[in-house]
């Protein structure tokens, strides 16, 4: 059975009444990654079928957890999915950004095997904050028929149905800059130090050195064309110190308009990285998105 008719935009601030037999509950999950143990929770939302389900990916270190927008998305009718990556906040083995993108993957895989979590395969959905969307990003690249036939992989057993990148930074931009500006490398070593405090195995030195390394191959501009026909949401902050509009959405933007085909949208919010005063306006915008495209 598929869930379509219960979701509901009304319900993200308010209580919503179920049978007792469809009440909204919660899974802890140990999921079984290729470092350990990843933890997870999965949000399931009630009513009876399956669910159109959200994974959450948390930026850098993820002290900001978006656990505001898990819960009024369940009430709006999604399952939804939060998790940590190798070396971060209780999750086995060592942190890197190309762990954490293994990551993703493990917890899609997971969520498409596991009857238990009630999910609607069909309807998959990542959701990126900073980090997070980078990787939510580069998940959608790397499962893309055309990224798969162009490397000769074989096709992923999931599909995902769309993104939403709430200022994701765009690595490959960001490292290339930093190698060119002294005082800019300063600054970003001094963030990933201080985010590493917080991580396993790592250390803001290492996590630049990787990021630095693989700059060329990680500029989303330049991948966009895999996924020109995959529904994406981008959030933009407009006041956003960390990662301004026009280092990544504008180039993102220049790409899509060259394509024929495009299912990027993106909206403006007047706030900060972290949408730290407009938190029921990127739930709304999200919301609305999310079951727009459930709905087609």
């Amino acid at each position: 059975m598929n869930n379509r008719t219960m979701l509901d935009q009304s319900f993200l601030w308010k209580d919503r009444i179920y049978p007792p037999e469809e009440k909204p509950d919660k899974l802890d999950l140990i999921v079984k990654g290729r470092r350990g143990r990843l933890l997870c929770t999965c949000l399931r939302s009630g009513g009876a079928g399956l669910h159109p389900v959200v994974v959450i990916c948390h930026g850098f270190p993820g002290n900001e957890k978006n656990l505001d927008l898990a819960a009024a998305l369940r009430r709006a009718g999604f399952h939804v999915v939060s998790f940590h990556y190798s070396g971060s906040w209780g999750s086995d083995g060592n942190f890197s950004f190309h762990n954490c993108l293994e990551d993703v993957e493990t917890i899609l895989e997971m969520l498409v095997t596991d009857p238990s979590t009630g999910i609607d395969p069909s309807r998959i959905f990542l959701w990126g904050h900073s980090m997070g969307g980078f990787l939510s990003y580069h998940t959608l690249v790397r499962q893309s028929d055309h990224y798969r036939r162009e490397h000769r992989l074989e096709p992923g057993i999931f599909r995902i149905a769309g993104a939403v990148l709430a200022m994701p930074a765009d690595f490959g931009v960001m490292f290339q800059m930093a190698e060119q500006d002294p005082l800019l490398k300063e600054e970003t070593l001094g963030f990933l130090r201080e985010g590493s405090d917080w991580l396993t195995g790592t250390s803001g030195d290492l996590l630049y050195r990787e990021a630095a390394e693989y700059a060329g191959e990680l500029k989303m501009e330049e991948l966009y064309h895999y996924i020109r026909e995959v529904p994406v949401l981008w959030i933009n902050g407009l006041e956003d110190d960390m990662i301004p509009a026009e280092m990544i959405l504008n180039r993102i933007l220049e790409q899509a308009e060259k394509n024929d085909v495009c299912a990027l949208r993106s909206v403006n919010l007047k706030t900060d990285h972290m949408a730290t005063d407009r938190r029921c306006e990127l739930t709304e915008v999200t919301a609305e998105w999310l079951i727009g495209q459930c709905m087609k």
